[in-house]
């Protein structure tokens, strides 16, 4: 009898207290990795953010300097009256928005700012000619033409959309499309009515809004065309808004997981010396 008791096994109550005290090891283990992994993907996620706010910052920040890029601005920054007019064919034809303001901020109220940037030329055309010119002549009324003194980046190309010329005198700009140019004249031609998008309004368009008309002298610039990137947040993802070559406007996700963009404008005195 007592040999049988020596050799005899487990006991089921053992059996369970084990598979209790099994279990609540298990548990333990779980929650500790759990709470390790915790940790882990909030390390990563936080260092995730700050890389993804960093590029996004830096993208910005750099469209931003060169913001207004192939304008003279000294020349065409005292505009107390400025002149435009576009017709896409899409739209209802009207003046440009923010035609001479390099940077515009949409308010979002609580929610995420929006970033429109302005530009005249791409800022990536390594072939970027700067073409300041001045008229030599005034205009005859209704006059579609203008002599100008060099048509040195002012000829048309057929591989993108015509070129743009701003006129400045006096404080007053306006917009105009270069349709075509007789070079033996040195004569630029802004035709309306050819098909958008247009820039030239029809003569009728610029008798009742009052535009004006310049004298020899004035100063002419011409650029390429008009290009705008637009920043915004959509859905926690950071967007970018263009056109393509073609003109089309394209949107596509820079960085996921933001939030909120938020700016102002920055304004300091003037410092002599």
């Amino acid at each position: 009898m007592s040999r049988q008791n020596k050799n005899r096994g487990f006991g089921l109550v053992e059996i369970m207290v084990g598979m209790v005290i099994s279990m609540i090891a298990s548990i333990v283990v779980f929650q500790v990795f759990a709470s390790a992994e915790r940790q882990k993907r909030g390390t990563t996620g936080a260092a995730d953010a700050q890389t993804n706010g960093a590029l996004s910052l830096s993208m910005v920040e750099s469209d931003v300097k060169a913001a207004g890029w192939g304008l003279d601005a000294h020349t065409f920054s005292d505009c107390d009256r400025v002149f435009s007019y576009v017709d896409d064919g899409v739209s209802a034809p009207g003046a440009v928005p923010n035609l001479l303001t390099p940077a515009v901020i949409t308010e979002g109220g609580t929610g995420a700012d929006q970033i429109s940037i302005r530009y005249f030329d791409n800022p990536a055309n390594a072939n970027y000619k700067f073409a300041l010119t001045a008229l030599t002549a005034k205009p005859a009324a209704g006059s579609e033409s203008m002599r100008v003194r060099s048509l040195y980046g002012c000829t048309p190309s057929v591989a993108v959309p015509k070129p743009l010329a701003i006129i400045q005198q006096s404080g007053t700009c306006t917009l105009v499309q270069i349709t075509k140019v007789e070079k033996p004249t040195l004569t630029i031609w802004t035709e309306s009515g050819l098909g958008a998008p247009s820039y030239n309004p029809p003569w009728a368009y610029k008798l009742a809004n009052a535009w004006p008309a310049y004298d020899k002298g004035a100063d002419l610039q011409c650029f390429p065309q008009l290009s705008q990137k637009t920043y915004r947040i959509t859905n926690g993802q950071l967007e970018l808004q263009e056109p393509d070559a073609n003109g089309v406007l394209q949107t596509f996700q820079i960085a996921p997981d933001i939030l909120r963009l938020q700016a102002q404008y920055g304004i300091t005195d003037v410092c002599a010396g």
